[in-house]
């Protein structure tokens, strides 16, 4: 799989509803420990990414762009 970026828009690739649109799993069970009573499900829908990395660190899909103008 190859993740382009839109070099007219840049990222997100969504400007109408803005947000991340790649998260993993371990990102997001990380950031469930931040707030309490919310649990991964929940937090899925907060962030209604439209895909979801199994890896082995959380913030791991910060690298995915790195070096990518930003």
């Amino acid at each position: 799989m190859v993740l382009r970026e839109d070099l007219e828009h840049g990222f997100p690739d969504d400007l109408v509803s803005p947000g991340p649109t790649v998260i993993s799993r371990n990102t997001l069970e990380r950031v469930c420990e931040w707030y309490e009573g919310i649990d991964l499900g929940s937090m899925r829908r907060r962030f209604r990414t439209n895909l979801e990395l199994l890896v082995p660190v959380p913030f791991w899909e910060d690298r995915l762009f790195l070096g990518a103008g930003g």
